[in-house]
């Protein structure tokens, strides 16, 4: 069961338009650079390729004794100066490791991101290493970094999930529904003119239905949710089981009265029952942390009215179900049901017009036991879209800040679902676990760059999960999810609300150092959060059961020195060396692309 319970962490992706999750149960990445992104190889010898000349020469020289202690308590840093490519570093205790970090806190992706090379000189008298190294006929060596000897195909080797474990592919819509989203061809004046001025809010009763078991019901649904464009069909479907806050829905084709339950992508009563119970655990805590799902209509002429009980639709999504299926949605959100049928053309007339989550009928039958973190993943979704959408003015959110939304949302639920379910394991079952994903592979992108892929979970994630222990813990994403702005602006504008004066860039350079020092005791994972109703457990990058990369060392991956490529916007690298009996050494870049560069130094 433990097993089956690593399904649900990599399993959801919301989109403003719709959100859903898809699994597999294995993944075999292949070895591909980032877009834009080239290697410099190693040559036959095994000796890494030396990095272009820098600049126009000139040579800085600083001292440690000028090194900043680090925010994280983890080492000293230095802040290379903008455009600096050939910098020399004196009076270094020895044995100490030094890392180089890379940082790109603009929007913008910087491309032909530099080379590196850290050499010492073969001088015994380190006095005269600085006059040295202007002295061209003196012997310098390089220092191998960490991840010197491995070629392109240890590197892919290393990128290789050998993870039997169940995994899981989230979906991104790339359809233009926005356009389809806002289309009132079909609706009156007053929409149009309410769509563009701040919500009138009213008070409106509930219209919603109240169903009862034996309760049916058409639904709309698409042909297949991965389409450019749906075609759309309709599924009978009867109320099995009703909860305190929710009506349970099973499609008439994926319904059986045995008692027994096997694999044959049908749900039986008691299944039923047990998915109701699941939300009703959730409901209230779920709610008191982001908001509240039934709420005030901001827009009568366009929203569904709030209703008493959320509707969880089990069919069989895509209608893809194969004996021993290993891939496809596991469950998903979509707004477009929150919307009256008179409100748009196009998809709005398929508006189910009923606050509505879909779960697959196969993996809810097979994994019944992560089913309650999928639900309450995709709830998180409702609950922004009501909260945050309806309630300010239709203001949205890029994907990566909404999915970054849901899994802090997972992370401050983890404890609770471990003390509710014995096969509840937070290392590995909640948001925190995307660190086997984020420690290999987060240099290929970053946060503003959503590629909807695994990674892209784990980079968005793992950042949403270390800003709640630096900045506040469930506080900080209340005031995300109830302020009045969205993406990066949401995000400072939380942490100032928690007294903080640092700026979102400033966060994440802390973010980025604290990947660098393991020792690290402030603004880290590595840190607990004692909030009695909605707790954070410590996470440490370095934990074995985090490492996936290479057989050499735990934590994020060292990017070789020969590595040069794209760094992408809220997207950093780190360059790293161990320790030797050398107190001066010169770091030379082989160009800058305007990346933020700090030599960071650590016992």
């Amino acid at each position: 069961m433990k097993k089956l319970c690593k399904l649900f962490i990599c399993i959801f992706t919301c989109i403003l338009t719709f959100t859903s999750c898809t699994f597999r149960l294995s993944e075999t990445e292949s070895n591909q650079n980032n877009t834009g992104t080239t290697e410099n190889q190693i040559n036959n010898t095994g000796t890494i390729n030396q990095p272009e000349n820098s600049g126009d020469g000139t040579i800085a020289t600083v001292s440690f004794s000028d090194f900043t202690v680090t925010p994280n308590n983890g080492g000293k840093y230095y802040k290379i100066p903008t455009g600096t490519l050939d910098l020399i570093v004196t009076d270094i205790p020895i044995y100490k490791n030094i890392r180089l970090l890379r940082i790109n806190t603009s929007d913008n992706s910087l491309s032909g991101i530099g080379t590196t090379q850290l050499l010492i000189n073969s001088l015994e008298d380190n006095s005269k290493i600085a006059a040295a190294y202007n002295d061209k006929d003196q012997q310098f060596v390089q220092i191998q970094d960490i991840t010197s000897g491995l070629n392109s195909s240890r590197i892919s080797a290393a990128n290789t999930k050998n993870d039997d474990e169940p995994y899981a592919i989230p979906f991104v819509d790339n359809s233009d529904y926005k356009s389809l989203l806002y289309d009132f061809s079909s609706a009156n004046d007053d929409s149009k003119q309410n769509e563009s001025q701040e919500p009138s809010f009213m008070i409106a009763g509930s219209s919603s239905t109240d169903y009862s078991i034996g309760s049916t019901k058409q639904f709309y649904v698409p042909v297949n949710f991965y389409a450019n464009s749906l075609d759309w069909y309709t599924e009978t479907a009867t109320v099995r089981a009703v909860g305190t806050y929710c009506y349970v829905w099973v499609a008439n084709a994926n319904y059986t009265n045995s008692e027994t339950n096997t694999a044959d992508n049908k749900l039986n009563d008691a299944q039923a029952q047990a998915i109701a119970e699941s939300f009703d655990s959730l409901y209230e805590k779920e709610t008191s942390l982001i908001g509240n799902s039934y709420t005030n209509n901001p827009n009568p002429s366009i929203y569904i009215n709030p209703q008493n009980k959320i509707s969880i639709f089990i069919y069989d999504i895509n209608g893809d179900f194969v004996p021993k299926q290993t891939s496809g949605i596991f469950g998903l959100f979509w707004i477009n049901n929150f919307y009256k049928r008179t409100a748009g053309s196009g998809q709005i007339t398929k508006s189910n017009e009923m606050e509505l989550l879909y779960i697959d009928s196969h993996f809810a039958d097979q994994y019944p036991s992560i089913m309650v973190s999928t639900i309450s993943h995709e709830f998180e979704h409702m609950l922004y879209f009501i909260n945050k959408t309806m309630l300010r003015n239709n203001i949205e959110g890029s994907t990566w800040f909404t999915e970054m939304c849901a899994m802090m949302t997972e992370d401050l639920l983890a404890t609770f679902l471990a003390n509710q379910y014995d096969d509840f394991t937070i290392e590995y079952d909640s948001a925190i676990g995307r660190l086997k994903d984020f420690n290999p592979d987060y240099y290929k992108g970053g946060i503003l760059d959503w590629k909807g892929d695994i990674q892209s979970y784990a980079r968005t994630g793992i950042f949403g999960c270390w800003l709640l222990r630096n900045y506040g813990g469930a506080n900080l994403l209340r005031n995300i999810i109830n302020n009045s702005y969205t993406d990066c602006e949401s995000l400072e504008n939380a942490i100032h609300s928690m007294g903080s004066t640092d700026t979102l860039a400033e966060a994440f350079t802390k973010y980025a150092l604290s990947f660098v020092q393991p020792s690290a005791t402030q603004y880290t994972l590595k840190k607990a959060v004692n909030d009695p109703d909605y707790p954070l457990v410590q996470a440490n990058p370095w934990d074995s059961i985090y490492k996936s990369l290479t057989k050499f060392y735990n934590g994020p991956v060292y990017t070789p020195v020969y590595y040069s490529g794209t760094l992408y916007p809220y997207g950093f690298w780190i360059n790293g060396w161990n320790s030797g009996p050398y107190t001066s050494v010169r770091l030379k870049i082989s160009r800058f692309s305007g990346e933020q560069n700090y030599l960071v130094i650590i016992d």
